[in-house]
């Protein structure tokens, strides 16, 4: 009593009976030295089967000395067969930042009586025992229980903070299905950290949505030593939360512990050692749980049947990923390159996020593509890497894009990369993409099509984005011209511009092209490609433009025009006989072979020797050089059986002019989705 009265500022007036009759009843703790003199004393009640704290009191001689933890661990062993120990107190009183050390939990709080304003916490310690509310909860065994730190708690609940779009990934209905994100109960006290109370309740009541993990105290209490000499934490009330999440979700049995905190992730390796827990960024969770879900689609794959490696980005890819792609010459700094990598990780169902390796496993694109609307594409990441081979593989992708946005029937890809190098400028302008503002965009219509028909797509797509009236307008102006004055050159340009579109009733010739197989693995046959394991040469295979030679003859090839590649069958009977790409005709050139090898090394000829063979090994005997470019692969190969039933009499030995009829089937037949 008299330790009572020496501080009754905090503790309040408490009569002498009220003492005896607590002591009657065996409610209080007493701690003593071997003098027996009363340096501190725990005394409660119980009420509906709680045990409630009224006084913890430690002489001041003796603070920091682990007088009041020993006298709480008697009060919890004297306890157990209630459901918990609870007690107010003031939030203003230092002693709070004690309670969490002990296992508490700032449950919720109330307005005080006292004559100044204060607030009241309520904390909370539980034994344990199932309840009523328990004992009814359904367990789904089918989810992955995994504890969210309190930035990602605070993060899926915060509608104003846009820098949470990484945690709120986790919520995505696909993940829910075999994911559910608990907590520990010292959320509350992160949470009792806030200054506004009507925040705290909000939270609180947030917090109570989610499944709490059942833990035992003691385990926990004996966790936080080993966790402090194993993970060197800033000292702080939120370092020791730290510790205290981890340590209830080691004794809970959790394997997955998921946080937004860098110190933390760092020391993940040692945490996974000792007590086999995983921390986890929220990014690489999905991204784990994506990988377990389409394992094989992770694993690399040759790019277009070369050398080269495509694959899905994984998370341990991050740190090789920002060394090679960030841009840092242009001024982009790690964390926002960090930043714009997860979003697009974070969300696998509508960002696909690939990398390109060479077979030395040397990086050299990274290509993000954004499906999230329907009538387009967006790469929001385009990178090129110091590799000689990155601009011609930047080309390739952009080009795949385009055709498989036209496919999906997305009429526009746009590049929405602020920090695209010249490299990948220089590219999008070649292939036919105009800027907006600092998108970069091109039309892509995958039809067959007259020009009145493609003009009124056109301008049904202008409707769903003002941004693209402009280069509606100008493309509308120009079919208008067509059809008024027929140019092959004109429709060329307009093709192009709509690539891979054809304006079925443009003057423009379409032909037949035989070419031998060796020839054909280089510019477009993937499945002849992927039978290659050395010598493809990447330059040809994923170029834009590329030459093909040839005997020279009377070919009847006209320029511009549309080539259709008929793949023969070779001396070692390899070939398809079946048309497989298609293909922009834009120059014939007849010369002596040394003149045309030294004007197209760079686009099509393999090695010297090929030229000297076709020339029968004569410098004065002229062949010819086909120049051509935006080559389609077709999905599906036009036999010679069904270019007979077209009409398409064989063999083709020989270029061979074609109807526009027969083209528009013909290609409709290798892209079977095209419309017409």
């Amino acid at each position: 009593m008299d330790l009572g009265k020496q501080h009754t500022e905090t503790l309040g007036f408490f009569p002498k009976g009220a003492f005896q009759e607590h002591a009657s009843r065996r409610h209080i703790f007493v701690a003593l030295t071997l003098r027996n003199e009363c340096i501190g004393y725990l005394l409660y009640r119980t009420s509906r089967n709680k045990a409630v704290i009224v006084h913890l009191c430690a002489d001041s001689t003796v603070r920091k000395h682990g007088v009041a933890r020993k006298l709480v661990d008697r009060l919890k062993a004297e306890t157990k067969h209630l459901l918990g120990i609870g007690l107010h107190c003031r939030r203003d009183y230092a002693v709070n930042s004690m309670w969490p050390r002990l296992g508490f939990a700032a449950t919720h709080s109330k307005p005080g009586r006292g004559s100044k304003p204060s607030q009241l916490t309520y904390w909370w310690f539980s034994h344990g025992h199932a309840d009523l509310f328990s004992s009814i909860e359904q367990v789904d065994e089918s989810r992955q229980r995994v504890v969210i730190d309190a930035n990602v708690f605070f993060d899926l609940h915060d509608p104003t903070d846009v820098e949470s779009e990484e945690s709120k990934a986790l919520l995505a209905p696909w993940l829910q299905e075999g994911l559910e994100l608990c907590l520990t109960k010292e959320i509350y006290n992160e949470i009792d950290r806030a200054r506004d109370i009507s925040e705290i309740q909000s939270y609180r009541k947030l917090a109570q949505a989610h499944y709490e993990i059942v833990t035992d105290d003691a385990r926990v209490q004996s966790l936080i030593p080993e966790l402090q000499k194993l993970l060197p934490l800033e000292t702080s009330a939120s370092g020791e939360s730290d510790l205290r999440q981890i340590a209830h979700s080691i004794a809970g049995g959790i394997q997955v512990f998921v946080t937004r905190d860098r110190p933390l992730r760092s020391h993940g390796d040692r945490l996974y050692e000792k007590f086999g827990l995983t921390v986890f960024h929220p990014t690489e969770l999905i991204n784990q749980i994506d990988i377990v879900r389409r394992e094989a689609e992770y694993q690399p794959a040759r790019l277009a049947g070369s050398r080269m490696k495509e694959m899905l980005l994984k998370s341990e890819h991050e740190p090789l990923v920002i060394e090679a792609f960030q841009q840092t010459a242009l001024g982009e700094r790690k964390s926002d390159f960090q930043k714009h990598l997860h979003r697009h990780l974070s969300h696998p169902k509508e960002s696909e996020c690939k990398w390109i390796i060479d077979e030395n496993d040397r990086p050299v694109v990274l290509i993000v593509r954004n499906r999230s609307t329907t009538n387009a594409t967006e790469i929001p990441l385009l990178r090129a890497a110091r590799h000689p081979l990155a601009p011609t593989v930047i080309r390739h992708l952009l080009r795949k894009t385009l055709e498989d946005s036209a496919r999906e029937n997305r009429n526009c890809t746009k590049v929405s990369d602020a920090n695209v190098d010249q490299s990948v400028v220089d590219a999008m302008r070649e292939i036919g993409f105009f800027p907006v503002g600092r998108t970069w965009m091109k039309f892509n219509l995958a039809c067959v099509e007259t020009a009145n028909a493609i003009t009124s797509r056109l301008w049904e797509l202008a409707k769903n984005a003002s941004e693209l009236k402009d280069g509606v307008t100008l493309i509308a102006n120009a079919l208008v011209d067509l059809q008024i004055n027929p140019l092959p050159t004109l429709a060329t340009q307009i093709e192009r511009a709509l690539w891979p579109a054809k304006i079925i009733d443009a003057d423009l010739p379409s032909f037949i092209v035989p070419i031998r197989p060796e020839w054909a693995e280089h510019f477009f046959d993937e499945e002849l490609a992927s039978s290659r394991l050395f010598g493809l040469r990447h330059d040809l295979h994923f170029g834009r433009e590329a030459v093909y030679y040839r005997a020279k003859q009377i070919s009847g090839l006209k320029c511009p025009g549309r080539i259709l590649w008929y793949v023969s069958q070779g001396k070692e009977k390899i070939g398809s006989m079946a048309v497989k790409a298609c293909s922009c005709l834009d120059e014939t050139i007849v010369g002596k072979p040394k003149v045309l090898y030294k004007q197209f090394r760079r686009l099509g000829i393999y090695e010297w020797r090929n030229v000297w063979e076709l020339a029968h090994n004569n410098l004065n005997e002229e062949i010819m050089a086909i120049r051509f470019s935006d080559t389609e692969r077709f999905h599906t190969p036009v036999s010679i059986q069904e270019l007979e039933r077209l009409g398409v009499a064989g063999p083709i030995q020989s270029p061979r002019p074609i109807t526009q009829e027969v083209f528009a089937k013909i290609y409709s037949m290798g892209y079977p989705a095209t419309r017409r």
